[in-house]
């Protein structure tokens, strides 16, 4: 279990599971994305499937293979259109084959990722399987929406719910792949506790300038010019794919402003680092301010949603985070 950081109990479930040998035909495993439902999967089929004694081995024919993705009884459904599973990859991928008894291990294990993409004749094609299974077969189905599934597929599933990492071990993730504590910490910040997005963010080029921009404009709002605000809308058009993203460090920024304004405890301010610059600010602001730019954040994004132009709407959000540190909030 080394490998997978965070939920120890559902872990430690799966194990019992596994050792008791009360091991189900259908699980649903639902959670956020990149937060280790297929690690997780992946991790039990091996186990399932072990011939060693400290079960997964790691060491055994049996793990070797499932390591190397060779394994002939576990197999990773595929589909052919990135955003539809249709029927006919639920029959190829697991009704035609499931009937056929394993070749080498003691189950015959199906993982399906992102199968809340399953459409309506997929889920019914698969109830089929799920309603009579062989006693080899197991299905995992992994998703980060289990409500997306038909009512008659939940009812004869597990539901195993993954949570989110903390943050400081998302940090530590990022700290290990040579982000200094500072980035690494932002980043797990907005990483709303899935280690994949985490690292995408981390490698991401886009990210890192718009991140670099956003914070410069955020560090001078107590002194911000109509130039200022001007030379931010020119850069930050290159990064709109990561608009959301920007809103969130903006959300968040405040946040803290707020917690120093309100006499808070500075151990909550989530960019810490940036304490004298928050500080120098907050000194600035009224609280009323700070709310309105709460807002008006949302209201961005609402914006933006909406397909009203960009550079009025992020103008329009800079004009009332100006106003807000003019101490006219």
């Amino acid at each position: 279990m080394t490998e997978i950081l965070g939920n120890d109990s559902l872990l430690a479930s799966l194990r019992q599971i596994a050792k008791k040998g009360q091991v189900s035909h259908s699980y649903i495993l639902n959670g956020p994305e990149g937060t280790g439902k297929r690690l997780i999967a992946d991790w039990f089929a091996r186990l399932l499937q072990c011939t060693g004694e400290d079960r997964p081995c790691g060491r055994c024919l049996s793990c070797l293979q499932a390591v190397s993705g060779s394994h002939p009884d576990i197999i990773h459904v595929e589909h052919e259109k990135p955003n539809l599973i249709g029927v006919d990859d639920v029959r190829t991928g697991i009704n035609q084959t499931m009937p056929v008894r394993p070749y080498s291990g003691r189950y015959k294990i199906y993982i399906v990722d992102e199968a809340e993409k399953m459409n309506v004749q997929a889920q019914n094609a698969l109830l089929k399987t799920i309603e009579e299974p062989p006693e080899y077969g197991v299905i995992f189905l992994l998703t980060t929406n289990a409500a997306a599934f038909l009512p008659t597929i939940l009812s004869r599933c597990v539901r195993l719910d993954v949570k989110p990492l903390r943050e400081d071990q998302v940090a530590g993730i990022l700290k290990d792949r040579g982000l200094s504590e500072a980035d690494a910490y932002r980043i797990a910040r907005l990483s709303g506790g899935s280690a994949g997005q985490a690292i995408s963010m981390s490698e991401s080029e886009t990210f890192r300038g718009m991140s670099e921009l956003t914070f410069d404009i955020l560090r001078k709002l107590d002194r911000m010019s109509m130039k200022d605000i001007l030379e931010f809308l020119s850069e930050i058009s290159r990064y709109k794919d990561e608009t959301q993203n920007m809103l969130a460090l903006v959300d968040l920024w405040f946040r803290d402003l707020l917690i120093i304004k309100a006499g808070g405890d500075p151990a909550l301010l989530l960019f810490r680092e940036e304490r004298e610059t928050l500080s120098r600010i907050a000194a600035r602001l009224r609280g009323s301010g700070i709310l309105k730019v709460f807002d008006m954040v949302r209201e961005t994004g609402d914006r933006l949603n909406a397909n009203v132009n960009y550079e009025l709407s992020i103008e329009l959000l800079l004009l009332s985070m100006r106003s807000a540190c003019a101490g006219k909030g």
